[in-house]
């Protein structure tokens, strides 16, 4: 019970981790949301981890729609293919 209780407390303390992340305020407040959570995250981050990361922020955003805004941010120079299949922003 004790483990169950601790996974429990380590995945609500990621959960608010992630919502504080895509709160778009300040600087990332004019930003495309994609582009904004890339920012915010500092990392590498792949296109169903920035899903994971705007559905947590009460965002519907598709995985089409993300990788096609990543592909157009691209062009732009504004976010890198830093690896297979991770973005990271410039």
């Amino acid at each position: 019970m004790t483990q169950e209780v601790a996974r429990l407390r380590a995945m609500q303390a990621e959960l608010a981790s992630i919502q504080a992340g895509v709160a778009l305020t300040g600087d990332l407040a004019g930003l495309e949301r994609t582009e904004a959570v890339l920012r915010d995250a500092g990392a590498m981050l792949s296109p169903k981890q920035i899903e994971q990361r705007l559905e947590a922020g009460g965002r519907s955003d598709t995985y089409r729609t993300i990788t096609a805004t990543l592909d157009h941010l691209m062009k732009q120079n504004k976010v890198t293919r830093a690896d297979w299949g991770h973005y990271l922003a410039l």
